[in-house]
């Protein structure tokens, strides 16, 4: 299939046509990792964004301890679970 480099603001992109991305299985919004390989552009699905379930896991940590001076709250470190 052939296709073209488009600009895209001060970038450009390559469009991949739909029944394409169904077939290799990613949609628009998907993560997907590009890499070169033997002068050859390789693009590959992310099953798990590296960042994916941060914010969660970060909701689930103990509040840190504070310590005053002067009359301030200073942040220390946090408490062990």
């Amino acid at each position: 299939m052939l296709s073209a480099v488009k600009k895209i603001d001060i970038s450009a992109g390559v469009i991949i046509p739909k029944p394409l991305l169904a077939e290799f299985g990613v949609a628009t919004g998907d993560s997907v990792e590009l890499k070169v390989e033997a002068g050859r552009i390789v693009i590959e699905r992310v099953t798990n964004p590296p960042r994916k379930g941060w914010a969660e896991d970060a909701k689930r940590l103990p509040p840190p301890r504070t310590t005053r001076l002067n009359g301030r709250n200073l942040a220390t470190k946090r408490t062990s679970r």
